[in-house]
């Protein structure tokens, strides 16, 4: 009977590489250990807290968890709670509810992050995305907050409000925000740009502006007919 071919390794070679793989998995996992300054010992494991109180789809960050304390028995902890030994599982995950500070992650609080939608898709129709540069000292906004724009000339010092209600679509995009507005409203800031000075002012949420109100009814004539009826007209 004829042999099968033999492998090219040789069975202690396929043992040697199948260690090194292990050893190479465990330093892998002692060293993103160490990286976030955490010992290496699995008896000891240490539980992620949150650092303050969180929404509801908030990336598991260290600017947003922490870890515990030493000395933190894994019986005092909720069933499913996320350790340092289970930071491979968080990749793209966020939290599925809101956490206060202090709070055990587990798994159960844990989602994967939705895709982002496409900026395109986000634009009212009629609108289109504008780059505005970040004002300096960092006013606090954040994506859906709405802004006014106001220009004031450089020769009299005259000025006037130039867009309410603008929504803000991104922030933190090379130090600029991505703002919706017409191509009118386009227009008419890149042309008070070079005319005098713009700023931004924060909208409050409830404060409706011209873009947000109903449309309100102007009396016109209709043509051939002398009584008055009643035309909607967007935006008046």
């Amino acid at each position: 009977m004829k042999r099968p071919a033999r492998s090219g390794i040789s069975r202690g070679t396929q043992l040697t590489l199948g260690v090194a793989a292990v050893v190479g998995g465990a330093v892998l996992w002692v060293g993103l250990r160490a990286a976030m300054g955490l010992g290496h010992t699995i008896a000891d494991p240490r539980f992620l807290l949150a650092r303050l109180d969180l929404e509801s789809g908030q990336p598991v960050t260290s600017a947003a968890f922490r870890f515990s304390p030493r000395g933190v028995l894994a019986g005092d902890a909720p069933s499913g709670a996320i350790t340092d030994q289970d930071l491979w599982r968080l990749d793209g995950m966020v939290t599925r509810r809101s956490m206060r500070a202090g709070d055990i992650l587990v798994a159960s609080g844990l989602e994967r992050a939705a895709p982002p939608r496409p900026l395109s898709e986000r634009l009212v129709r009629g609108k289109r995305a504008y780059l505005w540069p970040a004002p300096p000292g960092g006013l606090p906004v954040l994506v859906g907050d709405r802004v006014d724009v106001h220009w004031v000339s450089d020769d009299v010092g005259e000025g006037e409000t130039l867009v309410e209600g603008a929504t803000i679509l991104e922030t933190g995009v090379g130090g600029n925000w991505v703002i919706a507005l017409t191509p009118v409203q386009i227009a008419l800031v890149e042309k008070a740009r070079r005319t005098g000075k713009l700023t931004v002012s924060l909208r409050s949420a409830g404060e409706p502006s011209r873009d947000t109100l109903p449309p309100r009814p102007r009396r016109r004539k209709s043509q051939g007919h002398q009584r008055q009826v009643e035309i909607w007209v967007e935006g008046s």
